[in-house]
């Protein structure tokens, strides 16, 4: 079953922070127990890489709504207004 909690694997990335998620299918509806996992994973390594996770923006918005409200960008931004920001060193 996609989100199972027995798929699951998290992997520290380095002692610093970061963690390398699999077993999980972000872009389908997990459950609470599996998005408990992510968020204990989110609190102790505040960076979490999920490979091969083919988010488009409206996918994007579900799994991060589910760790609370998500800010607009400021107006500075190309994308301001929205919860998209554009990065730019041009």
């Amino acid at each position: 079953m996609p989100g199972s909690l027995i798929e699951i694997k998290i992997q520290s990335l380095g002692p610093a922070l970061g963690a390398r998620v699999t077993g999980i299918d972000v872009t389908r509806a997990i459950t609470d127990g599996a998005f408990e996992l992510l968020r204990r994973a989110f609190d102790e390594h505040s960076v979490l890489v999920l490979p091969t996770q083919p988010l488009d923006d409206e996918a994007q918005m579900v799994i991060s709504e589910r760790f609370g409200p998500v800010e607009q960008a400021v107006k500075a931004n190309l994308t301001g207004g929205t919860p998209f920001a554009r990065q730019s060193n041009i």
